[in-house]
């Protein structure tokens, strides 16, 4: 994965949303959309085809996996990564069942989950 992959990121919370987005940044991602609702990051698929999505589960009164599975079927090639504050175990394993590969839950390991899956998603996409 290059810094200047495009990377949406969608939260309600704007403070997830810009602490979020201010860690992408920070570890050299340039190119990074922020949206805080359903509608502005479809309407934005219109022209533009982000490579990572980082998704909220609760997108105020939306669902964002719902979300992660339209934007999948229109740029199959983006990986999906699901936030969630959501502390049920079952609703996790009903992503996994679904095919999500990559699920951070909103706690104190946010960041450290977040590093860890860039880092496969770099090592991946430059051995591949």
């Amino acid at each position: 994965m290059k810094k200047d992959t495009l990377i949406f990121v969608a939260d309600d919370d704007r403070i997830i949303l810009t602490a979020i987005t201010r860690y992408l940044h920070k570890k050299g991602f340039t190119n990074i959309k922020s949206f805080t609702n359903k509608q502005d990051s479809l309407l934005s698929l219109v022209q533009e085809q982000p490579q990572l999505c980082i998704i909220d589960y609760l997108l105020g009164e939306e669902n964002g996996w719902e979300l992660c599975k339209e934007i999948q079927h229109i740029v199959p090639t983006a990986t999906m990564v699901l936030l969630s504050g959501q502390d049920d175990v079952r609703l996790t394993f009903q992503f996994i069942r679904e095919g999500l590969r990559h699920y951070i839950a909103k706690d104190e390991t946010m960041f450290d989950t977040l590093d860890e899956i860039l880092q496969q998603l770099c090592f991946y996409n430059t051995h591949n």
